[in-house]
């Protein structure tokens, strides 16, 4: 009941933030996009899955808030289906994969992701498949 109560909370303030976003009058807009990348990849280059958000933010740290907790509040959602996920993407065997959550808005031609805070609590383990298998 509780995590039922949390999806919808979240569906909310997405809501509610896509309504500010659409009535906005800034003319500096961007995309949001949110990444999931191995928590050992320092350098943000290879990122596993991306996700390029319909709708655009503000280019000053509002919007860059705002895509933040959007990419945080989709990443939560999805939490019970990412390892999955992560795995068939992967499509190979790997062993106590730690993942991360990273944001970019208003650049997707830079290199630059922000790290969300947001990490895989227990390791990924996916088979020579490509599917989810209990880790070791």
């Amino acid at each position: 009941m509780e995590k039922l109560l949390t999806t919808i909370f979240v569906t909310f303030i997405i809501s509610m933030q896509t309504s500010f976003l659409n009535c906005s009058a800034e003319p500096d807009q961007g995309n949001c996009s949110c990444a999931v990348f191995r928590e050992d990849d320092s350098k943000q280059t290879d990122p596993i899955i991306v996700q390029s958000l319909q709708f655009e933010v503000t280019c000053n740290k509002d919007g860059a808030e705002i895509c933040e907790n959007l990419c945080i509040g989709l990443a939560q959602g999805a939490q019970d289906k990412a390892p999955a996920i992560i795995c068939e993407k992967l499509n190979k065997q790997v062993d106590n994969l730690k993942v991360a959550v990273f944001t970019k808005s208003c650049g997707n031609d830079s290199p630059t992701w922000k790290y969300t805070g947001l990490k895989s609590p227990v390791p990924i383990c996916c088979d020579m498949e490509g599917k989810e298998t209990k880790c070791a």
